[in-house]
């Protein structure tokens, strides 16, 4: 048999352990709790969370030219052959056939620059007495145009000047005699001054520039 002591302590352990028992069940009841309560939480949040925006790249900007030049530009086009200018021609006057009562001369302009470039349509021709004055009438254009003509350097175009015989002409219908002639290439404002005796009688022409002699 037990004694009286014996038990009392069996009983005080026993209290002892129960509430060491209950103590511990009710941290692991509270942290359960807690657990599930953030596991709710942690579900909660991942259900009603929203998925990231995804960045689409945006087109790649062309660089823009920095100061050093860079990137390299395209090269332009190279440029059309330009008109010739009267510095970069030289002229001459020669005597050709007479027909039909008009004396003609060739004209020839020269292209004695170093680069090419074009002439077209009519040069201009007056006569001038030895003050320079203008003798009506200049020369009218006979004929039509011959196009764009490119001179390369040393080539020539030519035209054909025709001066009618005064003879033909009543007294006084023809200009007085000239001391030179004024050619102005196309459309340039600059002539060139030969000399030359001649009548601006009514007909006075000349033919448009060609890439070959009067025939």
């Amino acid at each position: 048999m037990r004694n009286v002591g014996e038990e009392e302590y069996d009983g005080a352990m026993k209290t002892q352990w129960s509430g060491q028992q209950l103590a511990v069940v009710t941290v692991l009841v509270a942290a359960v709790a807690v657990l599930g309560g953030y596991s709710l939480s942690l579900s909660g949040r991942i259900g009603n969370s929203k998925p990231a925006a995804s960045i689409s790249p945006s087109p790649t900007a062309a660089p823009a030219a920095s100061a050093s030049g860079s990137p390299v530009a395209s090269a332009k086009p190279s440029p059309a052959t330009l008109p010739c200018h009267t510095q970069a021609l030289s002229a001459t006057v020669a005597t050709a056939n007479s027909a039909a009562g008009t004396s003609y001369q060739t004209l020839t302009l020269t292209n004695k620059s170093k680069t090419s470039c074009t002439l077209a349509g009519f040069p201009g021709i007056s006569l001038v007495d030895a003050s320079g004055t203008q003798l009506p009438p200049a020369a009218i254009r006979n004929g039509s145009s011959n196009g764009t003509l490119t001179l390369t350097p040393g080539a020539s175009a030519y035209a054909a000047i025709g001066f009618p015989n005064p003879g033909n002409f009543d007294p006084g219908t023809c200009s007085a005699d000239s001391t030179s002639m004024m050619i102005y290439p196309p459309d340039e404002t600059t002539a060139f001054t030969i000399p030359d005796v001649k009548n601006a009688c009514p007909g006075f022409s000349t033919t448009a520039l060609s890439a070959s002699t009067p025939g």
